[in-house]
């Protein structure tokens, strides 16, 4: 009964912050989403703990998992990212929220992951710790004439993107009939989803979808006639902004995103936004790992990095192993640091210098907007002490990773 009902909260919530007008999202809803978070802990004050044991790149390697709610996303995506197969996984038990210091001190797992609220993660120990956004948002400029907004663009974008889009010719048009949306759903969007992200695909159901087509606007992408790609936007949340929610290429055909398919859709969203007078699309949220494919495309078209909700990831590392080293070194990542900016972060289990190719590499990474450069960090003792060795592109001074983290 009480799962039922915080299902439907949820689902009436989400209803509610996008149907409300922005004077009432940035005042009202604001206070009313941190009022949200505080009742949920009243009648769910504590966090399910998970553990995870598997085997690692680098090794055998044991993960506790802790979430407030119901958040089996997460712990299935960084299940894919920590794991080479999937690992064997334990409910271990609830603990109350007043009493995480015994799971942030425990020995039983190299790292501790916990999901929650910043309202919870600030009482959470900063030493040693990484707070991470749980989603990232990236957003494009797309204001001023359409010349303007072409040399915006990164030039990797005019270079490479845009000349496929040319050389083969990729139309757009924008369509409100069903059956196109059917064709939209069924053959481009889940087939890419699915080719994407495989089992941690996580789908939006047809008839939310089909909500947002009614009230939105569904852009078709074709290539000597044919549909090829498509994407599905909202503009009544925002007044000047165009929410970019679904996009796809038909049946997932890798081809067809080799020769600039997905980009045509992209093109057409932010060309069809500047023709009509908004100032922003919003390309929505990415887990915070910076090699992650995704959140990598966004960035190349110039999209600006900020915060989208108020739920963290809280991550301490207990043991140095191999597993967890090679883990922090294969998944650079985005934190919150302790100005509260966001922040790139990469690590090194040795003091060795960094090479100029690694570094051009990381540079690359980090070219976005709304990352205030980045931190390199090493692991050197066990139990690890995270020191920062270098930081770029932004004034930062600390010894030790965490230390004031309370964002």
């Amino acid at each position: 009964m009480i799962n039922r009902l915080f299902s439907f909260v949820r689902k009436f919530w989400r209803e509610v912050q996008w149907r409300s007008p922005v004077w009432a999202q940035r005042s009202i809803v604001a206070l009313l989403s941190v009022a949200r978070e505080y009742i949920i802990l009243l009648f769910r004050p504590y966090l399910t703990i998970y553990q995870l044991k598997g085997h690692g790149k680098g090794g055998p390697l044991t993960v506790n998992f802790a979430v407030n709610g119901a958040d089996t996303d997460l712990k299935l995506y960084l299940a894919d990212i920590l794991f080479v197969e999937k690992p064997v996984e334990a409910k271990v038990g609830n603990i109350p929220f007043w009493r995480l210091k015994r799971l942030t001190d425990t020995s039983s797992s190299d790292l501790t992951f916990i999901g929650a609220s910043k309202q919870l993660v600030r009482r959470l120990p900063a030493r040693n710790s990484i707070i991470l956004p749980r989603i990232v948002k990236q957003t494009l400029d797309v204001q001023g004439r359409w010349e303007d907004v072409l040399q915006r663009f990164p030039k990797t974008i005019r270079k490479n993107e845009l000349r496929l889009v040319r050389k083969y010719g990729y139309e757009y048009e924008v369509s409100n009939q069903d059956e196109d949306f059917e064709i939209f759903f069924h053959e481009m969007y889940l087939p890419s989803m699915r080719t994407r992200h495989g089992n941690q695909a996580a789908l939006t159901p047809f008839a939310n979808a089909y909500r947002r087509f009614k009230q939105g606007i569904l852009f078709l992408v074709k290539r000597e006639g044919t549909y090829v790609a498509g994407g599905l936007c909202y503009a009544k949340r925002e007044p000047g902004v165009v929410h970019f929610l679904l996009t796809g290429v038909i049946q997932g055909d890798q081809k067809l995103l080799r020769e600039g398919a997905q980009s045509a859709v992209y093109y057409a969203v932010t060309h069809w936004s500047n023709k009509h007078g908004y100032k922003v699309v919003d390309f929505q949220g990415t887990v915070p790992y910076l090699e992650k494919g995704i959140l990598q495309h966004k960035r190349k078209w110039g999209a600006a990095a900020s915060i989208q909700s108020r739920k963290r990831i809280w991550l301490k590392i207990h043991r140095n192993t191999p597993a967890v080293g090679q883990f922090l070194q294969d998944n650079p990542c985005i934190f919150i640091n302790e100005r509260g900016d966001l922040q790139g972060l990469f690590f090194k289990n040795s003091s060795g210098n960094i090479s100029p190719e690694m570094r051009a590499k990381w540079d690359q990474l980090c070219d976005m907007p709304g990352l205030e450069g980045y931190a390199v960090y090493s692991i050197k003792k066990s139990p690890p002490l995270l020191q920062c060795e270098h930081v770029f592109g932004a004034e930062y001074s600390s010894s030790s990773l965490g230390e004031g983290q309370r964002q």
